[in-house]
């Protein structure tokens, strides 16, 4: 657990990938490999020693954005990018059959700093600048990828986004936010707080753009990058 959360914060993303040759999907570190102007995604099973390389399908948007906001769907058949150009939102690459499309109720948001696909609802939510408000208010909104204007469930001013600024946990009912000088979990149902001791020296934009906090893939941990250690924090409890 401990490296897993360690990697997402290096840069590394986690997938509920369908391995080939696997019985069920499993959770399985990876990223996405540039090879003179080929795209694979690069996976490593938990059982087992040999990466599973799996082609994706050419796109400028991984190309000129090799670090942008990556999230796997929760089946792990598809993952969702940034395209290079941020107004043109998110794009979903499939695996199997390959193919790409783009996101429509993405399109237009100024930023995008972090995006879940909910388990097992498959509800996308993102965090970040939308379109519509007025100068200065971001937070998390609810995609609707026919096309929809986004839905808003946490806003507020910049920097703090009201507490919207973070990631949404996996199963897409928390957002590990920034709020009151304190980073904070908060509900979305309920807008009920906890505030994450031990934290302290993190800033909005730590929380938001900097990725600097994250979710173990099940939801059930929380990491985070303090000056030169990994913090670990049960995210039930919160305590370390």
């Amino acid at each position: 657990m401990f490296a897993s959360a360690t990697a997402v914060l290096a840069g590394g993303s986690y997938c509920r990938a369908q391995v080939p040759g696997a019985a069920s999907p499993s959770f399985e570190p990876g990223y996405v490999e540039l090879d003179q102007g080929h795209q694979n995604l690069i996976l490593f099973p938990i059982h087992g020693k040999d990466e599973v390389k799996i082609p994706l399908p050419e796109t400028p948007a991984l190309s000129a954005n090799p670090h942008g906001v990556r999230e796997y769907g929760g089946a792990g058949y598809a993952i969702y990018v940034l395209n290079s150009d941020p107004s043109a939102g998110m794009l979903k690459i499939e695996f199997d059959p390959p193919r790409i499309s783009g996101i429509p109720g993405t399109f237009g948001f100024y930023s995008i700093w972090h995006l879940t696909v909910a388990r097992p609802s498959e509800r996308i939510l993102v965090s970040g600048n939308a379109p519509g408000l007025r100068p200065g208010q971001c937070g998390i909104y609810e995609i609707d990828e026919a096309g929809g204007a986004p839905r808003q469930v946490l806003t507020g001013a910049f920097p703090e986004c009201g507490g919207g600024g973070g990631p949404v946990s996996p199963e897409g009912k928390l957002v590990l936010g920034y709020a009151g000088g304190n980073v904070r979990v908060i509900d979305l149902a309920t807008c009920a707080t906890r505030v994450v001791r031990g934290l302290e020296g993190l800033t909005p934009g730590d929380v938001a753009w900097w990725h600097r906090v994250a979710w173990s893939p099940d939801g059930q941990w929380i990491a985070a990058a303090v000056k030169d250690r990994i913090v670990l924090i049960d995210a039930r409890t919160l305590s370390r």
